[in-house]
């Protein structure tokens, strides 16, 4: 499958309305965050009988399973690899990042400097993982590494508190927020440019990676894309409830969220 949050065609045709998909998978567990994908469907964090766990579902509430159990050990920011066959998760255990195969499987602690990190999301051939630690004493910063937590690799390289990294499907950048905006990073250049100038969070890329989905906030509350180069915005969502979470489908037709 190729969704990730909740559906919403791009061109505002053939809309499924995600409260109708978030019920379908709320019947089993109630959602707590919903965020991320492998390639057979929707990751997120809810609860069950078992604790609190990263379980995974089709887009049409079919094929419910938990992937973790264990009391204390909170999970968070599942992301599934592009290749789907890896979801890396955050966890209130020994380390805080750690892998999994997809149904499950092969839990293995990601062994980053000093040990910690959060949000993790992959680059486009699976092979690395781009995630978010501190650095310093209030400074947070977007790295990368193996799944393993091997060649670490500083890609801000100065103070900053950032937050929410995206790696762009064409491997050249990452996007993430900062200071209230949305930045992108150029991986080989290492230059840094504002795309979202207004308050804004959880950027994922379009599959062609000229476009960013992202979450609006103040009065607006809702999901908008911005044009990478150009920075020409449309708005996709225009509701009273808090539309976030956006994630992009792999064929580009379609953005699941959270609603």
């Amino acid at each position: 499958m190729d969704m990730q949050n909740g559906f919403r065609n791009r061109r505002g045709v053939g809309i499924v309305s995600v409260a109708a998909v978030v019920a379908c998978v709320a019947l089993a567990a109630p959602i707590s965050i919903l965020h991320a994908r492998p390639a057979t469907g929707i990751v997120f964090i809810s609860s069950s009988a078992d604790g609190h766990g990263v379980f995974s579902v089709r887009p049409d509430g079919s094929d419910l399973r938990q992937l973790t159990r264990g009391g204390r050990a909170f999970p968070l920011d599942p992301a599934g690899s592009p290749d789907g066959s890896r979801i890396a998760f955050v966890s209130e255990r020994d380390s805080d990042m750690w892998t999994m195969d997809a149904d499950g499987g092969r839990q293995q602690p990601v062994l980053a400097p000093p040990g910690e990190g959060w949000e993790p999301t992959w680059s486009p051939d699976s092979q690395r993982l781009a995630y978010v630690r501190f650095a310093g004493l209030f400074d947070m910063r977007v790295f990368t590494a193996t799944p393993d937590g091997r060649d670490e690799r500083d890609i801000l390289k100065w103070p900053s508190r950032a937050q929410s990294p995206a790696w762009s499907p064409d491997g050249g950048a990452i996007a993430y927020w900062f200071s209230n905006k949305i930045h992108v990073v150029d991986l080989e250049s290492g230059d840094t440019r504002v795309v979202v100038p207004v308050p804004a969070t959880s950027p994922t890329w379009s599959p062609d990676s000229r476009e960013l989905a992202y979450h609006r906030e103040g009065l607006s509350e809702d999901i908008f894309v911005s044009d990478v180069d150009t920075r020409a915005t449309r708005r996709l969502t225009n509701h009273p409830a808090r539309d976030a979470n956006p994630e992009w489908s792999r064929d580009g037709t379609s953005i699941a969220f959270q609603s």
